[in-house]
């Protein structure tokens, strides 16, 4: 049984997330979940695969707003009395009327799954109930579209010269065509009013769908080239995308296992009520908290600190950001659920419900560990990183990938052709032009961030990228300066490995290299390039050329080299 965190653990615990949250709000890695294991998620079993993109799908459906309280988490109880259970959880509590449409969609689901004739008409009615349901988030995402630079006949002209220099193939070039076409409808896109028509909203998430799945290389290339991070335009595109994949990911669970449609049923989980959490009205709390973290410098840091929050009184300023409205998420109500109803707990545990009932009796032991960690933390912030933020990612909204969606036939077979796979998922096929891909693009522009991936059509692994840089032996680079020999650096291969794509990430390198002080050579993008090698070296400054570049180490069975560090602007004429 879990049992509530109070008193003295309660206080320190909340007390120090809040000073580690005025530090700095952005901490650790930003993670995509379902868009994130693109390469290596179809190595699952076939019906954990769609299952977890069937619940994953799910909670994005229920989160109807842009905001935390919405925020929903799902898990599926199989075999029950009943039939299937989709549990549901959101933060705030599922409100009556997202709790009534999500069961006309399980009601739809259920259909399907004994239907024998053409899905599509029913891919399109669950697609319109999705896009009403979430009629809100989508406007939130058209307002941030809105934004986008304006596309013109003059900015299409620009950007096919621009691009015209990366193509290598007549293939490529009608790619290129298509992607302009694309991209023209845009500017339809930007005219749009909030209170659209549900059938223009229909279409604004097809459009949508096709930027990843057809489009990324020439997005990259267009607008984020070299590792940099997309615009938030560009980012709102994706999040539409991902409720045409939802709808996918719904109706390919009920063809390939229409077993669990009989019948599937939508049960939520009530919230608890929020819970109020003041600071104690007696005492100095800042002056508390940063007495054990650095203790004997408390009032100097707490100075230090009314500086950077740019507030006369620290004490003050950090007493009312701790009066918080506490609240259960979503994950956690799930937990607490199957915790009291035991009978129920889901054998496919996506959504992490634990085996172990000790661990709530180790509550005020892992609870104080927790704020140990968190206050190292803050110690080290305030010793090194005072007044320096971190840049904000992306939300990762729940939401799925393409990969073992598109490509399968109904009984999760590859299929040749796009046509087949969209008859057997029920989705109308995208026109031709529109799925020409140029294939060095998307093999060369590959992502320089944990943000994006190139969606891949078919779920084979067999090349995966993970396995082909791990399995050798790393490449290590020793890099100094040609102008100050003092400052160098050694980087192994696997120092710089995108944990998503498995590729080494020119953007992780130029991080590395950007270092200064003492350590580090001060790599200034733009200004500064690599020369790779000694008797014949090779030129580095943008993302293709490394990749090109440690391709061919790696071919030549290269495992050391010497890179120095050069400046364009010392480049002989």
């Amino acid at each position: 049984m879990a049992l509530e965190v109070t008193g003295h653990v309660q206080t320190r615990f909340i007390e120090v997330a809040t000073l580690l949250h005025l530090i700095d709000p952005v901490r650790g890695e930003p993670v995509d979940h379902g868009l994130g294991l693109e390469g290596n998620e179809t190595e699952l079993p076939r019906d954990c695969l769609l299952k977890r993109k069937f619940l994953d799908s799910f909670a994005l459906v229920c989160a109807v707003r842009k905001d935390g309280d919405t925020v929903s988490a799902a898990a599926m109880e199989e075999r029950m009395p009943e039939g299937t259970v989709i549990r549901v959880a959101s933060n705030h509590g599922l409100s009556e009327s997202t709790l009534s449409e999500i069961r006309d969609m399980a009601i739809i689901l259920n259909e399907i799954a004994i239907e024998t004739f053409e899905k599509r008409d029913r891919e399109s009615e669950l697609l319109a109930k999705i896009v009403h349901l979430d009629s809100a988030r989508i406007t939130y995402y058209l307002k941030v579209i809105y934004g986008a630079t304006r596309i013109t006949e003059q900015t299409i002209f620009g950007l096919k010269s621009k691009m015209a220099d990366c193509l290598c193939c007549p293939s490529d070039d009608k790619a290129l065509t298509a992607f302009l076409e694309w991209l023209k409808r845009l500017s339809i896109v930007q005219a749009m009013p909030l209170d659209s028509e549900p059938n223009s909203l229909i279409a604004l998430v097809r459009w949508a769908l096709q930027a990843k799945q057809t489009y990324i290389s020439f997005l990259r290339l267009a607008f984020f080239p070299g590792g940099k991070r997309p615009p938030a335009w560009i980012y709102a595109i994706f999040k539409l995308g991902r409720y045409a994949i939802a709808a996918k990911a719904l109706i390919q669970l009920a063809l390939e296992f229409p077993g669990l449609f009989n019948p599937m049923i939508v049960e939520p989980v009530s919230a608890p009520p929020k819970r109020r959490f003041k600071c104690p009205e007696v005492g100095a709390p800042l002056t508390s908290v940063l007495r054990r973290i650095v203790g004997g410098h408390e009032i100097d840091t707490a100075s230090r600190l009314a500086r950077v929050w740019d507030v006369l009184d620290a004490e003050s300023h950090f007493r009312k950001t701790c009066t918080l409205d506490l609240w259960v998420h979503a994950e956690v109500q799930l937990v607490s659920f199957y915790d009291h109803h035991p009978e129920r707990k889901p054998a496919f545990r996506f959504v992490g419900v634990t085996t172990d009932h000790r661990i709530f009796r180790r509550y005020k032991a892992m609870t104080i560990n927790l704020s140990k960690d968190m206050e190292e933390i803050a110690k080290q912030d305030l010793n090194s990183r005072l007044g320096v933020r971190r840049s904000i990612p992306p939300d990762s909204t729940a939401g799925v990938s393409l990969s073992g969606l598109i490509g399968m036939d109904s009984s999760g077979r590859e299929n040749a052709g796009h046509t087949q796979a969209y008859r057997a998922t029920g989705v109308p096929a995208i026109e031709q032009p529109d799925t020409i891909v140029p294939h060095h693009l998307t093999t060369a522009l590959n992502p320089a961030s944990q943000h994006e991936e190139v969606p891949q059509v078919s779920g084979s692994t067999k090349d995966s990228p993970v396995q082909s840089w791990t399995s050798i032996t790393p490449i290590v680079f020793h890099i100094a300066r040609i102008d100050n020999a003092n400052k160098q650096d050694i980087v192994a291969i696997t120092d710089i490995v995108d944990p998503v794509n498995g590729n080494p990430s020119w953007k992780r390198l130029v991080e590395i290299l950007a270092t200064g002080g003492e350590f580090g050579v001060d790599y200034t993008e733009g200004e500064d390039f690599l020369m790779v090698g000694v008797e014949e070296p090779i030129r580095v400054a943008t993302e293709r050329q490394f990749m090109a570049c440690v391709t061919f180490l790696r071919n030549s069975m290269v495992t050391n080299t010497k890179v120095s560090v050069h400046k364009y602007a010392e480049m002989p004429r």
